[in-house]
Parts: C-alpha cells; structure tokens; sequence
C-alpha cells in the first residue's frame, strides 16, 4: 500500500473490509453448521420416532396374532374335547344297548315259551272262545301223553280182567281229570316264568335306556361346558385384542405429541439461530461501516495537517500531477466515495 492510501486511511479501511469479510465467512460457516445440526437432530427425532411407532405397530400386530393363533388353537382343542364327549356318550350307549340285547336273548326263549304257556291255558279256560277251548281239549285227549296213561291203565285192568268195566272207565276219567288240572298248572306256572322273564326283558330295557340317558346327558352337559368356555375364552380374547388397539392408539397418540413439541422446538430453535445470524450480520455491517468511516475521517485529519504544514503551497496542489490528477482533485475524488489514485 502506498504512502498516500495509509495517509488517507483507505489502506485502513481496505483492511478493515477484508476483515468483514473473513467474518462474514466465519459467521457463514457456524450458521449453516447450526442449520445442519439442527436439521440433523429433526432427522433423528422424526426417524427416532418413526421407528417406536412402527416398533408399537409390529408389537400390536404380533400380539394380536399370537390371540388369534391362540383363540384357533383353543377352537380346535375344544371341538376335539366336544367330539369325544359325544363319541365316548355313543359308544357307551352301544355298549349298554349290547349288553341289553344279549341279556335279552337268554331271556326270550323263557319269555317266548311263557307267552305260549299263556296262550294255551287261556284256551284252555275259554278265554278265547269256545273253539278255542275245544281245539285244546282235543290236542289234550290226543296227546302222547295222555294216550300213554290211557293205555297204562288199560293194560292194568285187563290184567285183572275188568278192561270195560266200571272201575276201568272211572280211573280212566279220573286219571285224565287230574293229568288236565296238572297240565293246566304246568301251563300257568310256564306262563307266570314268562311273564317274569318278559318283565325282566322290559326292566333291562328301561336300565339300559336310563344309563344311556344319563351318559348322554352327561355328554351334552360336557359339551354346553365346552361351548360356554368357548365363549368365555373367545370374548376374552376379542377384548384383549381391543385392548391393544386402544393401548397401542394412545402410545401413537403420545408418540406424535412428543414429536410435535420436539420438532416444534427445533424450528423454535431454527428460527432463533437465524435471528441471532442476522443480528449479528446487522451489527457486523455497522461495526465495519463505522471502523471504514473512522480510517477515512483519520486520513481526512492527515491530509488536513498536512496543508497546514505546506501553507504557501496550496496553489501547487491543485496542478496536475502524472496521472493528470491534482492532489485537490484527487482528495475531492475520495471524499466523494471514490478511490485514491
């Protein structure tokens, strides 16, 4: 810098330009690093945040699967537990109707040979009509059995030698009389043996046919158990699942708050780092204009002193020096904004 621009004071001010400068690059710099840093920090927020929701999504998503695995599983269970229930009721009602059955069959012939019994001695007494009686007095006098005392008798009086006698006839009579009324008895003891094996066929009936209603009620009774559980179970797990939605709603809703007043703070903060970027800029720009003013108003005083100093020689600055530019001129120039030559 020559002798003049450090007597004037532009050297000065150039300088002091060159320093507003280098500031205004510094000041630059630590702005757009607060900007980035605080962008950055948004970022991390936002993802930060970003990632618990999804977190909360995927936990409420697993949970409410695990539920659902869990309510299908119990569905599954419980309608194995109800076939069994109805499949162990029926085979035992088979087994109880089995049982009946073969009891039955030992007991039927004596049932059927009863039933029998009594049809014939109620032929026998005229209950079924007078037909019906004569039609068993004649199969009775033409029985084997019958035939076989006849001729006993026969064979005894003809070895006395009174085989058409009175005494013959009579015991003839009388023999048949007494082999009826025991026929008649033999019949109505066979009928009464049927009656009670017909009853006891009809007792085992109805025994079986109880047990097989209690085991069938007690399936059904299982089977409403079941059902009833199913319910209980079913509507559990529904409310359990709404529960998550619920918990996992207000957890969301908690999230976004949280990231709302974060990230309103950030632009809060933003914003202020702005402020305080341009307020500094503002006071760097009169700090500088007024340190520009105060070199040229020094160069001003030299430049005064040194027209004092010169006195009669006024005159000769305001001949053209080299450049074709006075001294006057020159200072005229700068103190109108310009440069020195």
């Amino acid at each position: 810098m020559s002798f003049w621009g450090e007597l004037t004071g532009s050297a000065a001010a150039d300088r002091v330009e060159a320093s507003a400068g280098r500031v205004r690059g510094l000041r630059d710099q630590g702005h757009q690093s607060q900007t980035q840093g605080i962008q950055s920090g948004r970022n991390a927020i936002q993802g930060g945040y970003g990632q618990g929701r999804n977190s909360l999504l995927s936990g409420r998503n697993a949970g409410n699967r695990a539920i659902q695995q869990g309510s299908n599983r119990y569905l599954q269970q419980s309608g194995n537990a109800i076939q069994n229930l109805r499949t162990g009721a029926n085979q035992a009602a088979g087994t109880i109707r089995g049982g009946v059955s073969t009891a039955n069959q030992h007991l039927q012939p004596y049932a059927s040979s009863g039933n029998a019994a009594h049809q014939r001695y109620s032929d026998a007494i005229g209950l079924n009509g007078r037909d019906a009686q004569q039609g068993y007095v004649d199969e009775y006098m033409a029985s084997p059995v019958q035939d076989l005392i006849q001729r006993n008798i026969a064979r005894q009086y003809n070895a006395r030698g009174m085989s058409d006698s009175g005494a013959s006839r009579l015991a003839a009579s009388r023999a048949y009389l007494e082999d009826y009324n025991s026929n008649l008895d033999r019949l109505r003891g066979l009928g009464d043996r049927g009656f009670q094996a017909s009853g006891q066929m009809g007792a085992n009936e109805l025994a079986g046919a109880g047990q097989i209603a209690g085991y069938q009620d007690g399936a059904g009774r299982g089977v409403a158990s079941v059902y009833q559980n199913r319910g209980n179970v079913l509507n559990n797990n529904a409310a359990n699942i709404a529960s998550n939605y619920a918990n996992t709603g207000n957890a969301l809703n908690t999230s976004y708050q949280g990231q709302a007043g974060l990230e309103n703070q950030s632009f809060v903060n933003e914003g202020t780092a702005g402020l305080n970027y341009y307020d500094a800029l503002a006071g760097d720009e009169v700090n500088f204009t007024n340190a520009i003013n105060a070199a040229k108003a020094q160069g001003v005083n030299n430049i005064m002193s040194g027209l004092g100093t010169l006195g009669g020689s006024a005159i000769s600055a305001f001949a053209p020096g080299a450049g074709g530019v006075s001294p006057a001129g020159n200072f005229l120039q700068y103190m109108q904004g310009g440069q020195l030559a």
